[in-house]
């Protein structure tokens, strides 16, 4: 380098090529040479040579001016490449995406659902190949999907990419289209509903999981619930998902509660709601859509009111509310279906609403400890299930009114309850 600075300085005066500067061009290309061997390690050492050639090549026809200007950033490009150059830094690499979810197609006719609640993300699932070997057409999500139980958002979505990362759910939901709504664990807080603080966030995340895109309603509205009708005309199933947690008021705690029977008692306080009087009144537009099948999916017991954990009739106008809003519209082809109670069970309220009997299967967990006592129910058919399931609904369309096999299986895919209904009268 010491060899090369009076050169260039006398460039960068303004001094010709054409004078005695060309008989140094041997010595410079030597010097240059042995540059380049000294620094072949460098990411610069591959550009040299080429420099040496333009050098021969341009810089001798140059005008004065040109071979000031070429001659300053010469110094540039020589004070760069002459010390070693440092490595950057290390980029971690982003994390994989979550695998694809497969697309419910509205002109599917569905025959084979499946649904359940409550999968603890840490605990072992065995329970997803046993749906994906059940082959349904749609699976129910209905909610305690995740336990995350926190304020916190990004240990949240980690546990949203717990769940992906099991590789039998990745590959239940790149083959199987999948229909969600929350409940506590999920939506952040062990029995949280319109207080939890961070609801616009973990609705965000929640969206997110689902790979719900930026331009869908449910972007826009305040809380989950949503819904679809899918099928053609003759053999049309309304799936309905509502949303107990955005917009459910605070309960009400008992204040000597028996052991074992659950810490609330009904509440009929002015202005309690579950749903919140958005989703009511979008609710109320749903049921007049056209279907020969409707789906209801609420992550809470919608029938049971005897018992003290969480339930529509906790908030006691809310049940009511429902069932007037049934009989208005003259719905009979509705099937509830409930998690959350970590055991499985079969209800019915024999003259329901609109006069049709009404059904509710509840499934839960998918995995994990299940309960190991229910409460009363006044409305159950058979004996309670205490053991990791979930549950079914075969379509029969061969009939003039569809009939329904709904149905519960453990995590071997094996049939613990099966009960053939009517969607209609």
């Amino acid at each position: 380098m010491s060899r090369w600075w009076p050169w260039l300085l006398r460039l960068s005066n303004g001094r010709s090529f054409y004078q005695d500067d060309v008989a140094f061009l041997p010595s410079l290309q030597g010097e240059r040479t042995r540059h380049c061997h000294r620094t072949m390690t460098s990411p610069l050492a591959a550009r040299q040579p080429r420099l040496r050639s333009l050098f021969l090549r341009f810089l001798v026809p140059m005008s004065r001016s040109a071979t000031c200007a070429l001659a300053l950033g010469l110094l540039a490009l020589v004070a760069c490449g002459e010390p070693a150059v440092a490595a950057r830094p290390a980029v971690a690499a982003p994390a994989p995406p979550p695998p694809p979810w497969a697309q419910l197609h509205p002109a599917t006719t569905l025959t084979r659902l499946a649904f359940g609640s409550c999968n603890h993300q840490e605990l072992p699932q065995p329970i997803w190949d046993a749906i994906r070997d059940f082959a349904p057409d749609v699976l129910l999500l209905l909610g305690d999907n995740i336990y995350a139980d926190t304020e916190d958002m990004a240990l949240l979505r980690s546990k949203y990419q717990q769940l992906n990362a099991v590789p039998s759910f990745a590959a239940l939901r790149r083959h199987v289209p999948v229909v969600a709504t929350w409940d506590d664990h999920d939506f952040g807080r062990n029995d949280a509903g319109a207080e939890y603080p961070k609801k616009a966030e973990s609705q965000a995340a929640f969206l997110d999981f689902l790979g719900v895109s930026a331009s869908s309603p449910r972007r826009q509205r305040q809380g989950v619930y949503d819904a679809v009708v899918v099928g053609p005309p003759g053999r049309r199933v309304h799936l309905i998902a509502l949303d107990t947690r955005t917009h459910r008021t605070p309960l009400l705690k008992a204040e000597n509660p028996p052991p074992g029977l659950g810490p609330y008692q009904p509440s009929a306080a002015l202005g309690a709601s579950l749903l919140g009087e958005a989703q009511w009144q979008w609710l109320a537009h749903e049921l007049q859509k056209p279907a020969e099948v409707r789906v209801l999916l609420s992550s809470i017991q919608l029938l049971p009111d005897e018992h003290g954990y969480e339930k529509w009739m906790n908030l006691r106008n809310e049940q009511p509310r429902l069932f007037r809003l049934l009989e208005t519209l003259r719905v009979q082809n509705l099937v509830v279906l409930s998690g959350d109670r970590h055991f499985a069970e079969l209800s019915r309220l024999e003259k329901g609403p609109a006069g049709a009997p009404l059904y509710e299967i509840t499934s839960s967990p998918l995995n994990g400890a299940p309960a190991t006592q229910t409460g009363a129910n006044r409305f159950r058919t058979g004996e309670p299930i205490f053991v990791p399931n979930f549950g079914t609904i075969d379509i029969d369309w061969s009939q003039p009114t569809p009939q329904l096999t709904l149905g519960l299986r453990d995590e071997q895919g094996h049939v613990l309850l099966s009960q053939r209904v009517a969607a209609g009268p």
